[in-house]
């Protein structure tokens, strides 16, 4: 299960705010990714999203749960 909260809109007038970056939270219940260390499974999450975080997303915040 995937739940992505777009928070953009609570940084707005922050210093380097673009309306084209988005910060994100991603909710993730996954048995795997719990099983292994929250490095590990935050590096798996950061590959996948690898290019989206150098174009389109400014901010991430990763929750992972069972």
């Amino acid at each position: 299960e995937l739940l992505i909260v777009d928070n953009s809109l609570k940084h707005k007038g922050h210093k380097f705010f673009s309306p084209e970056k988005f910060h994100l939270h991603l909710k993730i219940k996954s048995l795997y990714l719990n099983s292994i260390s929250r490095l590990n499974a935050q590096k798996i999450v950061m590959k996948v999203l690898k290019e989206d975080l150098k174009t389109k997303i400014h901010a991430l915040e990763i929750s992972i749960e069972k």
